[in-house]
């Protein structure tokens, strides 16, 4: 490493004299990195406006159709008997119900086999063992005389679409059991053999027969292949899960509207209408103290942001014959650019005109389709509001990165400059001193 010792003839520090200079060189390069610091701080606020704005536009998107804005609860009387469970697309009901069977699917057995303790026992030959589910078509599925009915087991599950297989330890011997994968008389299961049988012709073969689900709704008759029935009422998941005799009462199952899982809908949509306007106001409220470069106070965008929301919560939107608005059913917007919920009003909008929140949500020209709209105006890649103004200040900070290279690299040039300036300077001085010496020697 070399060893430098600045300024030894001439008495000047000039290395510290050399950064210094350098230093005057640089300082408007610190300038530049500090409003290149508050770009970088400007587009972070933009970025999570726009993360705010389609969190908003999530929330509308999951109340943007009526049966999405309604909330109705089911209840069942009798949930050993009848489970039920409801979504918004269904209507207000009250139902009777009386479960006379509940759908099964069919297991079949073959013949009973023995074989030595910790042995799997093996088929009496070789054979075929066809299977048709339902309507469908016949898969057959062959084994030799080498093969185990653990063997015939897995090829069934392999290879026949709707049934499944399993080998079971009876304590007596084993048997090898089939059954349908879907309960009903649809799903019910024939079988041919041939050659050497496993006995699934045999009349006591079936363990278990395939039986729909019957009940009654109301007194209508009603039979399913399912004990799940989803297809009875628009809305409405019935679960069957026990029979009636005929001395048990009739279990109720009710359909109604449920303003508190309604207002909860409401309240997540306006909690992120609350999340984005708390953003923008801490942007552009002051509370007398100066605001820095490194905010958006003053910015146009970000004002025009806060008027297209203050605008949308006072917005009227078409319901029936006239128009309807936020505050109508108890939301309001306050004075700090938020909006609060009055409970007791939204409730009683909904109980007086259920439809009145769904037209004001969910409509053609709802908020829900409003509030799309806005975020895509604001975030839109390109072209969008907020978009284009972070494109903005992602060039301004690449000409901060080019002009503070300019300047860096002409401040190296200056120091590497004035160092050799320097040192041609040492160098003269220690030869005067040189010859200053010499002469001091002639004259003594």
């Amino acid at each position: 490493m070399a060893i430098s010792f600045s300024g030894l003839a001439t008495g000047i520090d000039t290395e510290s004299l050399v950064q210094q200079l350098v230093d005057v060189e640089l300082r408007s390069a610190r300038v530049l990195e500090q409003r290149k610091s508050n770009a970088n701080r400007r587009q972070s606020i933009i970025s999570d406006l726009v993360t705010r704005l389609q969190a908003l536009k999530t929330a509308a998107a999951a109340i943007d159709t009526p049966n999405e804005v309604r909330s109705l609860t089911a209840h069942s009387s009798d949930e050993a008997r009848i489970k039920v469970s409801s979504s918004g697309a269904a209507q207000p009901a009250n139902l009777s119900l009386r479960v006379g069977t509940l759908a099964r699917a069919q297991t079949s057995v073959s013949t009973l086999v023995t074989a030595p303790e910790g042995e799997i026992p093996s088929v009496p030959g070789a054979g075929q063992l066809g299977i048709t589910v339902g309507s469908g078509e016949e898969v057959v599925v062959e084994f030799t005389s080498l093969d185990s009915l653990q063997d015939v087991a897995n090829r069934i599950n392999e290879q026949v679409p709707g049934a499944s297989a399993e080998l079971i330890n009876t304590g007596n011997g084993f048997q090898l059991a089939v059954s349908s994968q879907e309960t009903g008389t649809a799903n019910a299961l024939t079988f041919t053999e041939g050659g050497s049988s496993l006995g699934f012709l045999a009349q006591d073969s079936v363990a278990v027969e395939a039986q729909d689900a019957t009940f009654t709704m109301n007194g209508i008759p009603i039979t399913r292949s399912s004990n799940t029935v989803g297809d009875l009422l628009t809305g409405v998941t019935l679960e069957l899960r026990g029979t009636h005799a005929a001395a048990d009462a009739d279990t109720s199952v009710t359909v109604t509207s449920d303003p508190t899982g309604t207002e909860a809908k409401v309240k997540t949509l306006v909690d992120a209408f609350n999340a984005l306007a708390d953003a923008v106001s801490a942007q552009t409220s002051y509370n007398g103290v100066a605001r820095g470069q490194d905010t958006l106070f003053g910015d146009s965008t970000v004002r025009a942001l806060q008027r297209s929301l203050s605008q949308m919560a006072g917005m009227n939107f078409p319901h029936g014959e006239g128009e309807i608005s936020l505050n109508d059913v108890g939301v309001q917007l306050a004075r700090t650019g938020r909006l609060n919920i009055d409970s007791a009003k939204l409730a009683e909008a909904i109980g007086d005109d259920p439809a009145a929140l769904e037209d004001l949500i969910a409509g053609p020209a709802g908020l829900a389709s409003a509030m799309a709209d806005m975020v895509t105006q604001f975030t839109r890649s390109g072209d969008g509001f907020l978009s284009a103004k972070s494109s903005s200040l992602t060039r301004e900070m690449s000409d901060y990165d080019l002009q503070i290279e300019r300047i860096e690299t002409r401040a190296s040039k200056v120091g590497d400059q004035l160092r050799a300036q320097f040192t041609a300077l040492e160098a003269l001085m220690s030869s005067f001193q040189s010859q200053q010496a010499s002469l001091a020697m002639l004259f003594r």
